[in-house]
């Protein structure tokens, strides 16, 4: 299973699924992060553990432009979503991270 950068996000005021699909555009406000937040990363353990379907393995992709962030302002206080991501998938399911750039 791969998770993407992005992903659409019903919960961003203003952002429903007729309008998004007439106008997509995975740089607007509508997409964000899918794993960026305690109440994302549920969603994804759920669908991951879905008795029957049950994912062994999920690609993250995303991770790189917090990791560049942190290193090019000298400051890690945003990598806490990624410490969580990595503490909670590393005891529910077997999976890699992969970053597409690290300078």
């Amino acid at each position: 299973m791969y998770v993407w950068t992005t992903g659409f996000d019903k919960d961003v005021p203003g952002c429903n699924a007729p309008d998004v699909l007439r106008t997509w555009n995975t740089s607007s406000a509508c997409f964000t992060h899918t794993w960026d937040t305690a109440t994302k990363r549920e969603w994804l353990w759920d669908t991951v553990n879905n008795p029957g379907r049950e994912v062994s393995r999920i690609f993250v992709s995303g991770m790189e432009t917090a990791l560049q962030a942190a290193f090019d302002n000298g400051n890690c206080d945003g990598l806490e979503n990624i410490k969580a991501l990595m503490e909670e998938g590393h005891t529910l399911v077997i999976w890699s991270a992969f970053a597409t750039s690290i300078r």
